[in-house]
């Protein structure tokens, strides 16, 4: 691949931008008035729509974490009352148990 002068990448150069300000109009994009390209409005309409996507999934996220430490808390309060249960279950089996043999 040969690179050319100076002088030829200056020419393209400024046939590109050229060519680019022919189109280039006031416009809207995420919300702001631009100046620019349609494709260059398109691509800022594009990052806004990923900012606002991103901005939501923070917020899903937060919400989904608070649901979480929320139901670790009940599952712990459960556990420390299930403990009183169980003694009492164990209790109620060993007797109906002992029971039931001795009748034998």
């Amino acid at each position: 691949m040969q690179v050319g002068s100076d002088d030829e990448i200056n020419n393209v150069a400024k046939a590109a931008l050229g060519k680019a300000l022919e189109t280039a109009d006031y416009g809207v994009a995420g919300g702001d008035t631009t100046y620019g390209n349609q494709a260059g409005r398109e691509l800022l309409e594009d990052q806004q729509d990923l900012r606002e996507r991103i901005k939501r999934l923070e917020d899903k996220q937060t919400r989904t974490n608070a649901e979480i430490a929320e139901l670790k808390k009940s599952f712990k309060v459960l556990a420390l009352a299930s403990e009183g249960y169980r003694k009492i279950r164990n209790r109620f089996l060993e007797t109906y148990r002992r029971e039931n043999q001795l009748g034998k």
